[in-house]
């Protein structure tokens, strides 16, 4: 037995060094907790190292023993990670989650277009007032300890009034979806709303999970990497909360792998597969307007998938076709929603302003990128988690920037490479995108005629992670190391991490 032991030692010492490294790491940033959490409360985050020192061995022995695919492995860790998540971060504290909240809730009643208290005035609906008791308490000032007067609070009957949330009075109600089915069920069992709220957020995850489950068993190079992505803290923060984002992440992730695989198989495109194809597409379009590029990535599937050129067309021009229109309908109709959410802000004027001084908005975005792209850096891999007051460290975050690009070089690419034209076409999409998320914050958030872009923040280009990354790798079939190990080591101290950061912010 011991003889047993040592040999799985010698035989794997590199990943064993390199979980017992991340687990001195985290638990350094524990012990420095001590002084603000105290002595018992930081012996129950450090029951947290434990739960990744198990989350690195079971990884390990399901992946190289059991010999688990990656999708079966993410859908267990994202179970795990993803309910602690949930039920770790109290209500509301993701950005602008309690209007996510009250958007769901008006889906769940059929209300699929929100109204308006007065003409010119925001977007909102007649709901509960004990929502508002779920939130009574600031995101940024609220504690575990304000819990019991919530829970109580928002249990008991109360009237309803009309409550604003124009901000997501502008999203889609198909992005709400998950979240206004657990509304939904919560509320023919008559549930409390602190029940509810977290049946919105349960069901938000597991479509989240099923959409990345896919994905990843889809796609057919890059495995590791895609899951780093998604179980990036700040990813994981949108997928247990209201939030929309989960599915506008999940959602075009999930196309961009649908069509990398159609490009290796070059297998006829069944019914399935187009009715898949279409869903996924009518999600991304839905989802934000920004990210509608994403769905003509379509157009790469090969001739092969097709009996003639003419099915293509029909095929793929019309599904594309019958999105931008449906998405113009909807843009159509969110366009009222559009009010004044910060002094100077004018979304028609700012129009004006782009289009009749195109050169100068192109040095605009220019110079937002130099001056805050070390910011939108930080904070796509969670230097700005809740609301916007729990960071991590920066040397943390340097580390799995490297290690997830480092992870991606060493993939095995077998017989799997992009052409020079299929490469061109997405460098084209992710810059349409790119422009997309600038001009949008630009129109809605930032004042008239500045000469810096506000409110950008790097959470927005989770969707375009993959393809730049895809578009950085060079060709090769060389086999290498499986990696998927540390991928899972990487993803679980990383989460633990931002998960105790987030315990002990809302202890103090």
């Amino acid at each position: 037995m011991a003889k047993k032991l040592l040999d799985f030692i010698k035989k794997n010492y590199k990943y064993l060094l390199f979980c017992l490294v991340f687990l001195v790491v985290n638990s350094f940033f524990v012990l420095r907790l001590r002084s603000n959490v105290g002595g018992w409360k930081v012996l129950m985050l450090a029951g947290f190292l434990v739960v990744q020192a198990i989350l690195c061995v079971l990884g390990f022995y399901l992946k190289k023993v059991k010999g688990w695919q990656h999708h079966q492995l993410f859908l267990l860790f994202s179970i795990i990670i993803g309910l602690i998540y949930v039920f770790a971060m109290p209500p509301g504290v993701a950005p602008d989650e309690p209007n996510h909240f009250k958007r769901a809730y008006e889906v769940s009643e059929g209300k699929f277009i929100s109204s308006r208290e007065q003409a010119d005035g925001e977007g909102g609906n007649i709901l509960p007032n004990s929502i508002n008791e779920l939130f009574r308490v600031a995101p940024d000032q609220i504690k575990y300890n304000d819990m019991p007067g919530i829970i109580s609070e928002s249990s008991q009957k109360s009237s309803e009034e009309f409550q604003n949330f124009g901000n997501t009075a502008l999203y889609s109600p198909v992005v709400y979806a998950p979240q206004a089915t657990g509304i939904l069920i919560g509320r023919i069992l008559h549930l409390p709303m602190i029940a509810i709220f977290y049946l919105a957020r349960i069901f938000n995850l597991a479509f989240w999970i099923l959409l990345g489950y896919y994905a990843i068993k889809k796609l057919p190079f890059g495995k590791n990497v895609l899951l780093l992505i998604l179980f990036l803290p700040i990813s994981m923060q949108a997928a247990a909360s209201c939030q929309a984002d989960a599915i506008t992440n999940a959602s075009t992730i999930a196309l961009f792998a649908f069509t990398l695989n159609k490009i290796k198989t070059e297998k006829l495109l069944t019914t399935k597969e187009y009715v898949i194809a279409a869903v996924l597409a009518f999600l991304v379009s839905m989802s934000k307007i920004v990210y509608l590029p994403f769905c003509f990535l379509l157009l790469l599937l090969p001739k092969k998938c097709f009996k003639s050129k003419n099915e293509k067309f029909f095929k793929i021009g019309g599904l594309l076709l019958a999105i931008v229109i449906i998405n113009l309908l909807w843009l159509a109709i969110s366009a009222g929603f559009l009010v004044q959410f910060r002094e100077g802000v004018n979304s028609g004027e700012q129009v004006k302003f782009i289009l009749s001084n195109p050169l100068k908005y192109t040095m605009i975005v220019g110079s937002s990128i130099v001056e805050q792209g070390i910011f939108y850096f930080f904070s796509f891999f969670g230097s700005n988690l809740a609301h916007f007051n729990i960071g991590l460290a920066e040397p943390y975050i340097l580390f799995l920037a490297f290690f997830i690009f480092y992870t991606y070089m060493q993939e095995n690419q077998k017989e799997f490479a992009l052409t020079v034209k299929q490469k061109l076409f997405i460098t084209i999409i992710v810059i349409i995108c790119s422009a997309l998320i600038f001009t949008s914050i630009y129109v809605q958030w930032t004042a008239v005629g500045l000469s810096l872009i506000e409110g950008v923040q790097g959470r927005y280009f989770i969707p375009l992670a993959l393809p730049i990354l895809f578009l950085l790798k060079p060709a090769s079939t060389q086999t290498r190391k499986d990696f998927a190990p540390y991928a899972f080591a990487m993803l679980t101290a990383i989460n633990i991490y931002a998960i105790v950061s987030i315990i002990a912010h809302y202890m103090v």
